[in-house]
């Protein structure tokens, strides 16, 4: 039997020779490969029903099935985007693929070794899928991707429930995109749904566009109106990244805020915050957690990524994100949700994945209002970010600022608004807070921006990032696809 090999991007056909095409369709065998008897073998292409010239791309439609006659047997791998027909007669076979109705236009998750796709259940139930579940995700929809990293070796098959015995971390995906620039000034606007738009391509200076410089009180050409492809990707030229689903807590003895050898980081629900004094501590457990995914210590403009999607109509618009105002003896649990401005309790009213008492399931804690999104985004303690001003030391730690590569932080050359960084939620949204923020800029002491208190998304705060005011994190994933 003959055995031909077609190829997104091109069509390979082994032992063969030159390709043609012939009306929109692929004759893909001119001559003949050994045991062939006679004639070709033609192939078609639909999308959504329509004929195609050329394969779609991978990242936007999904493989649905095909037609051969002859009783030719075509075998599709989604992985490498091929097909293999076996057949000794000849055949005419059509493809059949679908745009996917939840296209992120090539910013799709990057699945590396170590990384698990899965769905998750209202209940909390933890399902393995593959990254061609159409199920997976549907961002138009609010259902952000999430994967897991498991604490062994990877045992499971398709569709089989995961225990959460077996899972050391959870993560979300954040897809690369240009958003619509609205108050560059940093003046005071009302609080508004943020215009986003997925895709690959980075925005460039035109009369619609223009390029994100990164570096603080330089906005370059943008203005209001304009669409900018925001920092959080471009700084390190990914196309998403993986926000750790959870603060960050830990297995282990360390009561002192340090860490020490026989801790084991964990980014789950209903663990204890890991609160340590010591932003060098942060960064270094964050760093380390998985250098093969390109773990990091959350970034001021990644938090600017994270809560635009929030407040977009991908995530959650302008519905307020519930605190987890819990804590009992300096114990806050991963997940907690009361209300949206709650006191203090000792008490978790709604442990992950946040069942009320009339059995009825709320998400008012997560980022897309459903159990996808990411949670403890606000808390009763800051979240430090790696938001730096001129990098000076501080209180970092042993650490030194100055060696951290560019990519890992936001350095803030001046204070006030005309030194934000465009997309880091901090110039744009300024008045989108319960209170006053015109206090609360990075300065020569206080050199480090903390997030994630206060009641909103979108506050922040001055911290010297040491000793004597236990603080929280994220840890982000940056595993490159290019």
């Amino acid at each position: 039997m003959g055995i031909s090999s077609i190829r997104g991007g091109g069509i390979l056909v082994y032992r063969s020779f030159a390709l043609f095409e012939v009306s929109k369709t692929f004759n893909i065998l001119e001559g003949k490969v050994p045991n062939f008897t006679k004639g070709d073998i033609t192939l078609a292409v639909l999308v959504d029903g329509v004929k195609q010239d050329s394969f779609p791309d991978k990242n936007g439609h999904k493989y649905v099935g095909y037609e051969c006659n002859n009783d030719a047997k075509l075998t599709w791998n989604n992985e490498t985007w091929r097909a293999l027909i076996d057949t000794d007669k000849p055949t005419i076979c059509t493809l059949k693929f679908e745009t996917k109705n939840n296209s992120l236009n090539g910013s799709e998750p990057v699945v590396k070794e170590g990384l698990i796709p899965v769905t998750i259940a209202n209940d909390g139930t933890v399902t393995k899928t593959n990254t061609d579940d159409s199920n997976w995700y549907d961002y138009n929809e609010s259902k952000w991707a999430n994967a897991v990293i498991l604490e062994g070796a990877d045992t499971y098959s398709v569709g089989s429930t995961i225990p959460e015995s077996d899972i050391n971390a959870y993560f979300v995906w954040i897809p690369k995109y240009r958003y619509k620039l609205f108050n560059i000034e940093g003046n005071r606007v009302p609080e508004q749904e943020i215009e986003i738009e997925f895709g690959t391509t980075n925005t460039v200076d035109s009369e619609t566009e223009c390029i994100a410089t990164n570096k603080s009180g330089d906005n370059g050409t943008c203005e209001n109106g304009k669409w900018m492809t925001h920092p959080a990707f471009t700084s390190l030229d990914v196309t998403g990244i993986w926000g750790g689903k959870f603060r960050t807590s830990y297995e282990g003895t360390t009561e002192d805020y340090d860490v020490v050898a026989s801790d084991k980081i964990q980014i789950k629900p209903n663990k204890n915050f890991w609160l340590l004094k010591t932003g060098s501590n942060i960064y270094n457990t964050a760093y380390n957690f998985n250098r093969g995914l390109d773990s990091h210590m959350m970034k001021n403009t990644e938090w600017g990524a994270l809560v635009y999607l929030t407040n977009s109509k991908y995530g959650r618009g302008n519905s307020e994100v519930w605190i987890n105002n819990q804590v009992d003896n300096e114990k806050t649990l991963t997940g907690c949700t009361e209300s949206a401005s709650a006191s203090y309790t000792s008490n978790c009213a709604y442990p992950y994945p946040n069942e009320n008492n009339d059995n009825r399931t709320i998400f008012q804690g997560s980022t897309t209002n459903n159990i996808s999104g990411i949670y403890d985004n606000l808390s009763i303690y800051w979240n430090l970010v790696m938001g730096n001003y001129n990098n000076i030391q501080g209180n970092f730690g042993d650490t030194a600022i100055s060696s951290i590569p560019s990519k890992y932080k936001d350095i803030y050359l001046g204070v006030g608004t005309d030194y934000k960084i465009l997309g880091d939620s901090i110039g744009e949204t300024y008045s989108w807070v319960n209170q006053d923020t015109s206090s609360f800029w990075i300065e020569q002491g206080d050199v480090f921006y903390v997030r994630g208190a206060n009641n909103s998304l979108f506050a922040f705060y001055r911290h010297f990032a040491g000793n004597s005011w236990p603080i929280t994190f994220h840890i982000v994933l940056s595993p490159n696809n290019r």
